[in-house]
């Protein structure tokens, strides 16, 4: 070979790793629909504050080397030159119709190559056919069983389903028997929207299977201003297990009308919602005390994975709050995508959901207390749920007994007692 073409052939190789380096992206996009306005601004801004820590994390600002977390010690994607993670929020107002326009706008202008959201379930429901049909990787921590039932090729769920999510319900009302604690009559109250409505169908499904029956239903309307008939029928029919799904506008009326109208069952148990939102502590006070919920996280999960305390420090430090279920689960979606984009080597919309498909995190790399692996409908086959009982005004795991940080109070204290 001679010395003219062996100069060529290196002109071309520097040319051709010249243009990768070049063609390597200085940032990639994620689009986020999240409440800010609406019914559930308290709620919005804490996955907010849970997305921008995650990008802050795969961008180098959060350090965390040395434990495993994924992300940590990152500079950006390492695959892509370092390629730093920017965030463009939009604004769903907890309505599937205007979530559904702000999914078509974000990924019209500002073409990210995944989005992430929109956490209420109807919200949800109204965007995966917007991000199916544009072929963008969009990740949801919404329970509503429907999600991944539609085949839908681009919608990956991190969090539990609502049958994962209702799982730890019978769980835990099994040990609370073996405790020899008992309870008689099994009641759902519930929002008549996605999440209320898959949530209660999946708990009816549990409760059939086990040979429980649910002894009266009562669904409502979300925008209903007024829950006494609601709560009169509950507590007429001897409803001691309140399975109670809500946002956070209603879930404060229900609580005060719980008070008014004297009736405090054995136990309230809730996926989440309104007692994930600080709006609903504020509004309530003392009185969100004793209701239990469906629970993905907790610093006291320190004791066997160190690294939380760290970052949940780090994270109040910055926000003046700790991390909740809201941001764990943000936080939780940022590190999904970035891996996945990692893995990929790349910012394309296929190449990204080919790596989605074949995600495999185990719960030590994420703050969730489950791992992330998706089976062929996108359900998240890891994921579990603790329950915790608000003492204190403050989510206190009560169950399972080995990540319990206190013991339940059961049952729940008359309202005169308190």
């Amino acid at each position: 070979m001679n010395r003219r073409l062996l100069v060529a052939l290196a002109i071309v190789a520097l040319a051709v790793i010249s243009g990768t380096v070049l063609a390597q992206p200085k940032e990639v996009v994620i689009g986020v629909i999240v409440p800010l306005t609406g019914p559930a601004p308290g709620t919005g801004q804490d996955c907010k504050l849970g997305a921008e820590f995650g990008a802050d994390l795969i961008n180098g600002g959060v350090k965390a080397e040395g434990s495993g977390l994924l992300g940590a010690g990152w500079n950006g994607i390492p695959s892509l030159g370092g390629a730093k993670l920017k965030l463009v929020f939009a604004d769903s107002q907890g309505s599937p119709e205007v979530g559904r326009a702000e999914a078509e706008r974000l990924i019209t202008t500002v073409k990210p190559s995944g989005t992430m959201g929109a956490w209420h379930s109807g919200v949800t429901v109204a965007i995966a056919p917007v991000i199916e049909r544009y072929r963008i990787p969009h990740t949801t921590i919404s329970t509503a069983t429907e999600l991944t039932q539609r085949g839908f090729q681009y919608l990956f769920r991190v969090g539990v389903n609502a049958h994962q999510g209702g799982e730890v319900l019978f769980q835990y009302l099994d040990w609370i028997g073996q405790q020899g604690k008992k309870w008689n009559k099994l009641g759902q109250l519930h929002e008549d929207t996605a999440a209320g409505v898959n949530f209660a169908n999946a708990v009816e499904e549990m409760a059939k299977a086990r040979g429980i029956s649910v002894a009266l239903r009562v669904p409502y309307s979300r925008e209903q201003a007024n829950m006494d008939s609601e709560i009169l029928k509950l507590k007429s029919a001897g409803i001691d297990v309140l399975v109670q799904t809500s946002y956070t506008s209603d879930g404060i009326i229900i609580r005060k009308t719980m008070r008014k109208l004297d009736y405090a069952p054995a136990l309230i148990f809730s996926q989440g919602g309104f007692d994930d939102d600080p709006k609903f502590y504020e509004a309530v006070g003392d009185d969100a005390n004793f209701g239990s919920k469906r629970q993905l996280w907790s610093p006291a999960l320190s004791s066997t994975k160190p690294i939380l305390k760290a970052v949940n420090d780090e994270f109040k430090r910055r926000n003046g709050r700790d991390i909740n279920d809201n941001s764990v689960r943000y936080i939780t979606m940022i590190q999904v995508l970035a891996d996945a984009m990692n893995r990929a080597k790349s910012v394309e919309s296929q190449a990204i959901q080919k790596a989605l498909v074949a995600t495999d995190l185990k719960a030590e790399q994420v703050l969730l207390v489950h791992g992330v692996k998706f089976d062929a409908k996108h359900d998240n086959v890891l994921g579990k749920a603790m329950v915790a009982q608000i003492q204190e005004r403050q989510p206190k795991i009560v169950f399972p007994p080995e990540a319990a940080v206190t013991k339940p109070v059961w049952p729940i204290p008359a309202w005169s007692t308190r």
